[in-house]
């Protein structure tokens, strides 16, 4: 059995954005049920469906994003301006949804909504790099 079979980097590269994904997923759970269950449930448009796909799809395609620009010259650097400028807009434009009446329980709407953004902010701009890089750290788990 030949051990040796070193994966393409189209393929590994998603399957990065999936790993990291999977570890905001985690990440995002452990935010989302430690936080007030009268907020958690208020927030209908914060679900398990939503964590889920909110922390998987943008990892993903984080990963797709991130090996395009991993041909360029600096496309590292590219990429992590890219996505720190993606979180820091959408933690902007979260702080513009009014969704409660009750002025408490917006806050901490917000603040449960901006600490997922982050969440995800943080492993797509760091993790996917990081793990792309690092073949013999993904080399047991891709």
């Amino acid at each position: 059995m030949n051990d040796d079979f070193e994966q393409p980097a189209l393929s590994r590269y998603p399957l990065v954005g999936l790993l990291t994904g999977f570890m905001t997923v985690i990440i995002n759970f452990i935010i989302y049920f430690s936080f007030d269950p009268a907020i958690s449930h208020a927030a209908s448009f914060i679900n398990i469906v939503t964590l889920i796909y909110g922390s998987l799809v943008p990892a993903t395609i984080g990963g797709m994003l991130y090996y395009f620009l991993s041909m360029v010259k600096k496309g590292r650097i590219i990429y992590i301006i890219v996505f720190s400028g993606l979180t820091f807009l959408s933690i902007y434009l979260s702080f513009r949804i009014r969704w409660l009446n009750d002025p408490k329980a917006e806050r901490q709407f917000h603040e449960l909504f901006m600490l997922m953004i982050i969440n995800v902010g943080f492993f797509g701009t760091l993790m996917v790099p990081f793990l792309a890089r690092n073949k013999k750290l993904t080399a047991k788990i891709i």
